[in-house]
């Protein structure tokens, strides 16, 4: 396994540097795209082609910058503080991001492409705030109660939002 994760880091890291920009601290996330054995590592091989257009797209900076727009637009019509704002930002741009991305795997590779591309991320510490607010009560609520009933956004991006959501959730006790 640690040639495969050398491998990784020569032959992927640059490829998929925007799309998926932490890869290279995910010990968990390597340890599954290694195994050979692994329905997830098969899933991702199977549309990594699709991942690389996506990459080459630059679809994580749109996606991200449209998320920060959002995000502002939202923070103006509640007129929170700047502590307050800055603290919980990662809590409502960071599902927005993702699902803007799965959104656009989706339309451009597939729902099986989309969910893999969830699976993917969910395994990666990058996600870990996203979970953290989930574990949080208040920022969970606000999450599903206000931040996202309050944006102006297409039910396909809704529906992946709420998936993305959904799986990282998962087996988080509240």
């Amino acid at each position: 396994m640690a040639d495969c994760f050398e491998e990784y880091r020569e032959e992927c890291k640059e490829i998929f540097e925007g799309l998926f920009p932490f890869y290279d601290r995910d010990g968990t996330l390597y340890k599954e795209i290694c195994d050979k054995n692994s329905v997830l590592r098969s899933k991702y091989l199977t549309n990594v082609d699709c991942y690389k257009r996506i990459e080459n797209a630059s679809v994580y900076m749109l996606c991200y910058n449209e998320a920060n727009s959002v995000y502002e637009q939202y923070v103006l019509s509640k007129e929170a503080s700047d502590p307050e704002v800055m603290f919980r930002r990662p809590c409502m741009q960071m599902p927005y991001v993702l699902g803007c991305v799965a959104t656009e795997v989706q339309s451009s590779c597939g729902n099986e492409a989309a969910e893999t591309f969830i699976q993917v991320e969910k395994l990666k510490d990058s996600t870990d705030w996203i979970k953290y607010c989930l574990h949080n009560l208040e920022y969970k609520n606000e999450i599903y109660t206000d931040f996202l009933p309050s944006i102006q956004i297409t039910e396909n991006l809704r529906i992946q939002i709420n998936k993305v959501l959904d799986v990282l959730k998962a087996g988080i006790t509240d």
